[in-house]
């Protein structure tokens, strides 16, 4: 039996059969309770419960739906799943136990309705690396474990990486030329089907698993091959460096210890060599697997590693009268890592997964039974940027410390820009656009992202893309022609009395009356603000003509929070028609803005009347996605490029440029794992939820170098932070 299968056990026959005597439901229909309910049989088990699988009869006993839960007199239930989903399922069934008075325990006999049971997610964040560094140095021995220790996925389980190469092989026959093309069979599904052939004890190759694979679907020997080829071109993709544990690693060997690495695979030897070159971790003296050795860790793997390493050294005992050799393993599963080695004589340290960390932290919420391969990914990469080091600096309950505004940026605001870039990139493939405008300043960042696109998918010819220089100031003023047009760039809220407003919006010297409303009284004023505007049309247009603009039918226009003015601006001067695509499309009152043929990623909606977490933190995002150039005025009679005077210092500016490094970083990363864009999710939760993560409730940013975002049309500073 199974070291775990064997606590499973105990823990349910000590916790629940001698110490209760309510009716038991189990929730949870995987391995382990089958494995439990074969070894226990009691009346007193009436049934299981798992949204899934409901109605279904599952080794005698019916998964229940909650109104025949409900309808059981005297009952708990008991959730046998891993630690790190604990909370998750929790969640999912709170609501109906709270109402029918039903108490939920896991398996250790913790009552979840209670009190969390918070001592894991302590364990989780005050690891002390010194501590292990101790034993380090006092071992003669070191061997680490390496998926989820050394190296760890941008995924929530290892299976999930079927999932990526099922979406891989969609793709390929999606992008074949043959839409009626069909492939003859799930991936995901034969794959599993291909290792689960297997008994539990046989700990097969993933060429063994392959074989059987194409026995099960009749594949021939080179579509076996292609596909082993790929599941291990996935895996390697989504694998990251937890560069904190390969330094310990390279750390006991300067020391002089032995060091072995032992891990439960399916991968042999020379594959997983092949992997961990890839990451430069070398100079350890071997690798044990559980596939070549076929026995897993809980099976016995420890004890035929200190079998090996004892006789080899053997003779040198003798000789020197040496003490026994001291073994110390590194690994993060508390049964296979931590039990398993200790009853073959290790001392041992748990580090704890990526995973694990996110799922005990305050960050959970995230998590849910119904995420897809996108969310899975983007939550997974989250963690593995938040946890790759388990000493870093957290809070107790896992709260993230920044120490700089680039690096929380990178984390929790990069995610809903690349998110925005790829509807983006998703929705001007459906149409037949030959261009994309993206506008000064905000377009600047997220011309580089959409060319990052450009490169990334080739074959869909996205249309080219053109930095314009533009803003609410140049467009308004160039295509204003008549008196409501110049009294509708009056209107617009000004810090300022009306003569500061006519400098800053007109470039104008005028010493005019204006009534209470704004509006300017005298007919010889106006007739000078239109004659003004008309010389700056002329001059713009000549600009626009330079950059080929008008050679072009089909153009899209990105913005990144507005109304849409300077759309309807550009199509007056051009008398054209654009399609907008926001980031976040604020409600206008004019007629004509409400009228633009545009879309918004962002539900569009008032300030007032919605909660996404974008409504607290546009006016930052604004400001670390612009340019390293001052807003744009317009342009002279030489057709030279005017703009405010700049009003970040130079510190800033290289903390910009700074952030916009983390952000690319993120989008290149990203556009690497995702294995197919456009075929991705219209959701944006998972996304606005991180960057909900900005609130001081749940980071903390020790130094804040505050970047500012004016907004010189209106007169006034606009990058205030709801933190």
């Amino acid at each position: 039996m199974y070291i775990e299968d064997q606590y499973i056990y105990e823990q349910f026959m000590t916790n629940f059969i001698h110490s209760h005597s309510e009716n038991i439901i189990i929730y949870g229909t995987g391995i382990h309770t089958r494995r439990l309910l074969e070894q226990v049989q009691n009346p007193r088990i009436v049934g299981l419960m798992d949204a899934k699988r409901t109605g279904e009869i599952l080794w005698g006993y019916k998964v229940l739906s909650y109104e025949e839960a409900a309808a059981i007199e005297q009952v708990l239930i008991m959730i046998l799943a891993r630690n790190a989903v604990i909370n998750v399922i929790y969640r999912r069934i709170e609501q109906f136990c709270r109402e029918y008075d039903i108490p939920v325990f896991d398996i250790n006999g913790n009552n979840l309705r209670v009190s969390h049971d918070e001592a894991e997610a302590r364990t989780c964040f005050i690891l002390k690396e010194q501590e292990l560094r101790a034993k380090i140095e006092d071992a003669d021995v070191v061997t680490f474990d390496i998926f989820d220790t050394l190296l760890t996925r941008c995924v929530m389980r290892p299976r999930d990486i079927f999932t990526v190469v099922e979406c891989v092989l969609n793709q390929i026959v999606r992008e074949s030329g043959e839409p009626d093309r069909k492939k003859t069979f799930c991936f995901l599904e034969e794959r599993i089907k291909a290792e689960s052939a297997f008994s539990e004890n046989d700990n097969p190759t993933i060429y063994e698993i392959y074989e059987q694979f194409q026995r099960n679907t009749k594949i021939t020997d080179v579509e076996r091959t292609y596909l082993l080829n790929l599941e291990i071109g996935c895996e390697k993709r989504f694998l990251k460096k937890r560069q904190k544990m390969c330094d310990l690693l390279l750390w006991a060997q300067e020391l002089g210890k032995e060091v072995y690495l032992i891990s439960d695979m399916y991968f042999t030897k020379d594959i997983l060599e092949d992997i961990l070159d890839s990451f430069q971790i070398r100079g350890h003296k071997d690798i044990l697997v559980s596939c070549e050795y076929r026995r897993s860790k809980q099976e016995g793997l420890f004890h035929q590693f200190r079998k090996m390493t004892d006789a080899q050294s053997d003779h040198l005992k003798k000789t020197l009268h040496a003490e026994e050799k001291k073994y110390l393993h590194i690994g993060d599963h508390y049964f296979s890592d931590i039990i398993a080695a200790k009853q073959a004589g290790f001392r041992t340290f748990r580090i704890y997964s990526t995973m694990e960390m996110l799922e005990s932290s305050l960050y959970s919420r995230m998590i849910s039974d119904k995420l897809s391969l996108e969310e899975n990914i983007v939550i997974s990469h989250f963690a593995v940027k938040a946890y790759n080091n388990p000493f870093g600096e957290f809070e107790k309950n896992g709260k993230l410390i920044f120490h700089t505004i680039e690096e929380i940026t990178g984390t929790l605001i990069a995610p809903i820009i690349f998110k925005y870039m790829l509807w983006l990139v998703q929705n001007i493939t459906k149409s037949d656009y030959d261009l994309v405008i993206f506008p000064s300043r905000d377009g600047f960042l997220l011309k580089k992202i959409y060319q990052y696109f450009q490169e990334k998918e080739k074959k869909s010819k996205l249309p080219e893309p053109l930095y314009l220089y533009t803003s609410r100031r140049a467009a308004l003023t160039a295509a204003a022609q008549s008196e409501s047009d110049v009294q509708y760039i009056l209107n617009v809220d000004f810090s300022g009395n009306v003569q500061e407003m006519l400098k800053a919006r007109f470039g104008m010297d005028i010493e005019t009356a204006a009534d209470q409303a704004g509006q300017v009284q005298g007919e010889a004023d106006l007739s000078k603000i239109l004659s003004h505007c008309a010389e700056e049309r002329k001059n713009y247009c000549s600009y626009i003509r330079g950059t080929g603009l008008g050679d072009h039918r089909q153009i899209a226009i990105l913005d990144f929070v507005a109304m849409g003015s300077v759309q309807e601006a550009l199509e007056r001067l051009l008398n054209t028609q654009f399609t907008g695509f926001y980031f976040l499309k604020r409600s206008a009152d004019k007629p004509c803005m409400k009228g633009l043929r545009c879309l918004s990623f962002y539900k569009e909606s008032g300030d007032f009347q919605n909660d996404s977490n974008i409504y607290k933190y546009y006016y930052f995002l604004e400001s670390i996605v612009t340019s390293y150039e001052p807003t744009f005025w317009g342009i002279d009679e030489s057709g030279k490029k005017l703009f405010y005077q700049e009003s970040r210092s130079k510190e800033e500016l290289i903390i910009l440029e700074k952030i916009h490094d983390e952000i690319l970083r993120y989008c290149s990363e990203m556009l690497d794992l995702f294995p197919d864009l456009f075929n991705r999710d219209k959701d944006i939760k998972v996304y606005d939820t991180l960057l909900g993560f900005f609130s001081k409730d749940y980071s903390v940013l020790e130094n804040w170098n505050w970047i500012k975002n004016i907004d010189e049309f209106m007169g006034r500073t606009v990058s205030e932070v709801n933190r």
